[in-house]
């Protein structure tokens, strides 16, 4: 049976990463150009987000196959086929509410589900049903908005048009800034309730989900 440590530890070990490469880049501000600093940052955003997308699959996927957990208790696999077209048809139907059909399954990994999605991963562990459900509900309903905000900022950078502008802007309550000239100078500006900069507090409010739904006691 596999465990769920190499993905915990896999996940870690990208988060320590684009730390220190969230580090460079913000030492260089103001010593480069702009368009340098847009490209780099929006670069990072995306590689966090696609880190944090591919951990969530990663992790319900092998909780329906069956796992340890980090601390040593043992997830028992579901009773139904788990193969990945199988549980990515699930969970995409799950993700639009949608009734789950038997005999059903995905052709591709393009019609999966946007697995990083916090307002959709809720409704793919009730969906998927995989034994630590309950673990996984506790870890991703912690009140953490760094998967949401990430996702926020994300978004707009790909899809720059008034309504994901606008869905920055409504950030405003959680972050110290007025306007911005594009989405992903967000990411150098400081969070109100803890005075750091926005981009290390996603990365700390990810790695807190990742420990807690890892390590179910």
């Amino acid at each position: 049976m596999r465990s769920l440590s190499p993905i915990y530890k896999s996940f870690r070990k990208q988060l320590f990463l684009l730390e220190q490469r969230a580090s460079d880049i913000r030492n260089e501000i103001g010593t480069v150009s702009a368009w340098r600093t847009k490209f780099l940052t929006e670069t990072l955003i995306s590689e966090l987000w696609q880190a944090w997308c591919l951990f969530c699959r990663n992790l319900l996927l092998q909780s329906c196959l069956g796992a340890r957990t980090r601390s040593g208790n043992v997830v028992a696999s579901r009773l139904r086929d788990n193969s990945w077209r199988r549980l990515g048809y699930e969970a995409a139907q799950s993700a639009k509410r949608k009734p789950i059909k038997p005999g059903k399954s995905l052709s591709h990994i393009r019609q999966e589900p946007t697995w990083g999605d916090q307002n959709k991963i809720i409704d793919i562990i009730n969906g998927l049903q995989p034994i630590n459900k309950n673990e996984l509900l506790t870890a991703f309903g912690l009140p953490l908005l760094g998967p949401k905000h990430l996702q926020t900022v994300r978004n707009a950078c790909a899809h720059k048009n008034q309504e994901t502008i606008a869905a920055v802007m409504a950030l405003q309550l959680y972050y110290r800034f007025s306007s911005f000239s594009s989405p992903h100078a967000i990411a150098w500006e400081l969070e109100i309730s803890r005075n750091q900069l926005a981009f290390f507090c996603w990365i700390d409010d990810l790695a807190q989900i990742a420990d807690s739904a890892t390590n179910s006691p």
